[in-house]
């Protein structure tokens, strides 16, 4: 079974986390969409000692890209890289109407953006 801690609260993840390493060996966990903690972050983002448990359990990270540009998305990819251990980080995903792509570098408008997406996507036939 998966189990994906992101929309739990900081309390209840790190109570599943408690009851994944009584398990012998850990049970992996996932965040499927999420970023680190910043100074100045709502309780949605990941504290990064929650993070480095989840590496300790084989669990998996998919770095969130909401509404951010492609330079900020890399950055928050490297952060969550180290807080992982360099292992198990993957890119989330929640592309389908829900979540916006990075905008785009050459876009001036986020219309613009998602116009050089829907292009994309069209003619790359996916």
């Amino acid at each position: 079974m998966i189990i994906d801690v992101d929309h739990m609260s900081q309390r209840c993840a790190t109570r599943v986390i408690e009851i994944a390493e009584r398990f012998s060996g850990g049970y992996p966990l996932v965040m499927g969409h999420n970023n680190l903690r910043g100074p100045n972050a709502k309780e949605r983002s990941a504290p990064p000692a929650l993070v480095r448990r989840i590496a300790a359990l084989g669990g998996m990270f998919g770095v969130r890209h909401l509404n951010i540009t492609a330079s900020a998305f890399i950055d928050s990819y490297h952060a969550v890289w180290e807080a992982m251990g360099k292992r198990a980080v993957g890119i989330g995903t929640d592309v389908d109407g829900f979540e916006r792509l990075p905008t785009h570098a050459k876009s001036v408008t986020q219309e613009a953006s998602d116009a050089f997406y829907a292009r994309f996507l069209s003619e790359s036939g996916s």
